[in-house]
């Protein structure tokens, strides 16, 4: 399928097969993008318009200065990138499982401290460090968005200990899981 005269089909397939790129520091806003697109490229119910805009913004903020130039260059082979990737994916699709950096690099093969330096060239952190971050993210769309308790929404990020979930909730946002949902609402 063709929109504004690019095939989204071909852009799909080369995306899929691209095999080196470099891979250093940008803006927070570029990362989520860049994200942002990823997650389209690999979902099938997204229109092909939408995944044309995607990457249409991260072009416009790669020319208004959105990369930041570094002298210490990381790359990444296709193979460590696709075992990030998989590994990202694993993460946030079972937050409320407690996987362990060690366990994931048994599987893939590499050591902790490997799976920890590609995923910080990918992510930006640490895997413990993302995946906090994310999980307490998630628990504020949660919070925020529906009705649940915040038992359950802790349970639904991987916290089995309550106290524990709201400690780390309040060093983030500076308020409780109740006060935010508060806020929210």
């Amino acid at each position: 399928m063709q929109s504004l005269g690019v095939d989204i089909t071909e852009l799909k397939e080369r995306y899929e097969r691209d095999a080196d790129y470099y891979i250093g520091n940008v803006t927070e806003l570029l990362k989520a993008s860049i994200m942002e697109l990823d997650g389209l490229m690999k979902s099938d119910s997204v229109d092909n318009l939408t995944i044309f805009l995607s990457a249409l913004r991260i072009i416009n903020q790669i020319k208004t200065g959105n990369v930041q130039t570094d002298t210490n260059k990381f790359y990444l082979t296709k193979g460590q990138r696709k075992i990030v990737s998989e590994v990202h994916d694993q993460l946030v699709g079972s937050l409320d499982t407690g996987v362990t950096v060690e366990a994931l690099a048994k599987k893939y093969g590499i050591s902790p401290i490997s799976l920890n330096k590609y995923f910080s060239i990918m992510y930006g952190d640490t895997v413990h460090k993302y995946l906090q971050s994310y999980r307490m993210d998630h628990a504020a769309k949660l919070l925020a968005d529906t009705d649940k308790s915040i038992a359950d929404i802790a349970l639904d990020v991987g916290y089995e200990n309550q106290g524990k979930f709201a400690t780390l909730f309040k060093r983030i946002y500076g308020m409780s899981p109740l006060e935010y949902r508060r806020c929210k609402k």
